[in-house]
């Protein structure tokens, strides 16, 4: 029953499950057991502290969402995925079980898609979809699929998100890959991102201006924009003065309508504690600002353990593999762009803020919230779009497009609202998620100020409608997504079997790329272990040196010791005293002959002259004892002590020399065991070398 509760407790921590798939992969791609811990733990660290961050986050935003809607009579919300997956997973153990088992079987799907079909693309932005995969269990559970793990409903949405995400996975990347040709010159990486379908614009408007525009727009990077705003290529930076300036417009605002008394019981002292308007307001810029950081770098670290094994299967399993990673990686490529793009993105949002303030007040029932524009999406994501335009279209394309992207990312979480409220129980932007708000109600009110603002999850909106007016609609897009996923495999591989027959050269040469890839590998782990082995070696040597020398030292004093003519150790304190009393009676006949002549000192003399008499005794004594000793025979001479000894220290070398003799065989027994192994594979992948270079001969010979 333990082992029970411990598969379930494992795969309800959906860090450990990304962890374990790290580990798989790492081990797969043949690495260092110290690389694949390393691999393995950074996965998990990364996922732990991604969710640090969207915490640090939302604790922000549920002061803001209090005191905005004490001004305003009504609920705002932040359109940030990234923040509400985490909470959701935090908060949601059963879901977050069945939303890592999809994002599993999604990334597998992924990789089956990208060797069988002719798109081989590997998106390798696995944390985008698993807000995605968050965002759609979400969905399951309000069409009325039970998303306990345990069940057979949440089977049922492993396998019905696993095969719409790797769709999504495959396809969504060919929407941006002319831009990204035409913008890093090579046709190796691509853009995997949950804003795809927005940067699409980007893609899109570029291209109608560079090919309808009465003349070429000119690039936004032509334009010299001042100094001052320099500091807004920084996302950080940007984060923290733009909520610097909202949270300062709105907490004043709440300040001056219902004074400072309700304000401090409302906003709870932010973050900090303070009873002081100010600092409430730097802090809680702060704190978000630092949530964004923390999750952003808690998504590298997380990204990085998985990237490097999926990037490792696909070189190794599938022909010309295509990496397909985050939209960030192209924001400093045109910082200007960048800039104009999230201007206008930012302008496009505070639009649709405007235009929700209108509806809450027209509709309450079904515009519940007030969007406040998301700035990392309209940093990022918005940056990208603008990107995209500017390349082809100029700056005219960078700010229109970016423009509709705003709107986008603001208006997204409205419909996601209008769905929750107008078919089921909504909660503003969310649906009911009785788990949360019963047992942690402090995180509830977090994940009702955030909302889904990425442009890509309108699929899952559209799909959750379906599901929501009928629910046995399921099955009928599970058979399309399936019949999609099979007929994409066999194309691929009725192409793939025509480009052999074709071009086998290129399959040979990829063949002969990973099996000389892998020899290299080995080779490089033998040069490594000879290198090892050599060092354990020498160490067990230089320990041996050392601790011979040690005894070999105290050999030679006890030999010293051995061949003297005398008992030193007795004969030489002797040999002191007598000194010592040769000195005082010299002193005292120096004494007695200074005096000699006086009377005064004449009782003196006689008290000196019996010391003389004494110390003279005792002297002849000490000589005698001292000659006596002298004259002693050489085998006398505590001969047996010392000869005892070092028999002993030579036998202690002897002993200390047979075993380090035995943990040299033992390090070179376990090498050679290694060595033999590595010879063995060596002589597989020569051996399968040969076959595939005879079989090449023999295709061409045909």
């Amino acid at each position: 029953m333990e082992f029970l509760y411990l598969i379930q407790g494992f795969f309800g921590a959906p860090g450990l499950v990304i962890g374990l798939f790290a580990l798989i992969g790492s081990i797969l791609m043949h690495k260092k057991p110290t690389d694949i811990i390393l691999s393995t733990l950074t996965t998990i660290l990364g996922f732990f502290l991604l969710a640090c961050g969207g915490a640090a986050m939302g604790a922000a935003l549920v002061h803001f969402s209090n005191v905005f809607k004490a001004l305003v009579g009504s609920d705002a919300a932040i359109g940030n995925c990234d923040a509400l997956a985490l909470l959701i997973i935090k908060d949601a153990p059963k879901m977050a079980a069945v939303v890592a088992l999809m994002l599993l079987v999604s990334m597998i799907l992924n990789l089956v898609l990208a060797r069988t079909s002719k798109y081989k693309d590997i998106h390798l932005s696995s944390h985008h979809i698993l807000y995605l995969c968050v965002g759609l269990v979400i969905m399951l559970e309000f069409a009325g699929l039970n998303m306990n793990l345990n069940s057979t409903d949440a089977l049922f949405a492993v396998i019905f998100g696993g095969i719409l995400m790797s769709l999504y996975m495959t396809l969504t990347p060919q929407l941006t890959k002319p831009a990204m040709r035409q913008l890093t010159g090579e046709d190796k990486m691509y853009i995997a991102h949950y804003n795809t379908f927005a940067a699409s614009l980007g893609v899109l408007f570029g291209y109608l201006f560079e090919r309808y525009g009465e003349r070429k727009s000119r690039s936004a990077e032509d334009i010299n924009m001042p100094k001052w705003l320099s500091f807004f290529k920084h996302s950080t930076i940007t984060v923290i003065i733009t909520m610097l300036v909202i949270l300062t417009i709105v907490y004043i605002s709440c300040w001056a309508v219902h004074g400072k008394d309700y304000f401090i019981e409302i906003a709870g002292g932010g973050v900090s504690g303070s009873t002081s308007i100010p600092v409430i307001i730097i802090t809680d810029s702060f704190a978000f600002a630092a949530g964004l950081e923390a999750l952003i770098f808690g998504v590298k670290m997380m990204v990085k353990g998985l990237v490097e094994p999926l990037e490792g299967i696909s070189r190794r399993a599938i022909p010309n593999a295509k990496m397909c990673i985050d939209s960030a990686v192209i924001i400093d490529k045109q910082p200007t762009a960048v800039l104009i793009a999230f201007i206008s993105s930012l302008t496009g949002g505070l639009l649709v803020t405007g235009l929700s303030f209108g509806l809450a007040k027209l509709a309450p029932a079904v515009f519940t919230m007030i969007m406040i524009p998301s700035l990392p999406t309209h940093f990022l994501s918005s940056g990208a779009c603008g990107i995209m335009a500017n390349s082809r279209g100029g700056i005219k394309a960078c700010i229109i497009a970016p423009f509709l992207c705003g709107i986008i990312f603001s208006f997204m979480p409205l419909v996601f609202g209008i769905i929750y409220n107008t078919m089921g129980d909504g909660f503003g932007n969310i649906p009911q998620i009785s788990d949360i708000r019963i047992n942690n109600p402090s995180d509830w009110a977090s994940i009702t100020a955030l909302g889904w603002g990425e442009a890509d999850y309108a699929w899952i909106a559209l799909v959750s409608v379906f599901l929501k007016l009928w629910l046995p609609s399921r099955w009928i897009i599970l058979s399309i997504a399936i019949l999609i996923f099979l007929s994409l495999s066999l194309i691929g591989m009725l192409s793939e079997f025509k480009d052999k027959k074709n071009n086998p050269m290129f399959y040979f040469n990829f063949h002969l790329n990973n099996l000389n890839s892998y020899l290299q590998l080995i080779s490089e782990r033998q040069s490594d272990d000879m290198r090892n082995e050599s060092t354990q070696i020498n160490n067990i040597l230089l320990n041996r040196n050392w601790k011979n020398n040690t005894l070999n030292e105290k050999i030679k004093k006890y030999q010293i010791m051995l061949n003297r003519k005398g008992n030193e150790r007795i004969v030489l304190p002797i040999q002191n005293k007598m000194d010592k009393y040769n000195n005082s009676i010299n002193w005292a006949k120096t004494q007695i002959k200074l005096h000699d002549n006086k009377e005064y000192y004449s009782n003196q003399n006689k008290k000196i002259s019996k010391l003389i008499t004494v110390w003279t005794i005792k002297h002849k004594k000490l000589n005698d004892e001292y000659q006596n000793l002298k004259l002693k025979p050489k085998s006398q001479i505590n001969k047996k002590h010392y000869s005892l000894k070092i028999q002993r220290l030579r036998r202690q070398i002897l002993q200390s020399n047979q075993n380090y003799n035995q943990k040299i065989m033992k390090v070179k027994n376990h090498f050679k065991y290694i060595y033999k192994k590595q010879d063995m594979s060596i002589n597989k992948i020569n051996f399968k070398i040969a076959n595939l270079q005879k079989n090449n001969k023999a295709t061409g010979a045909k």
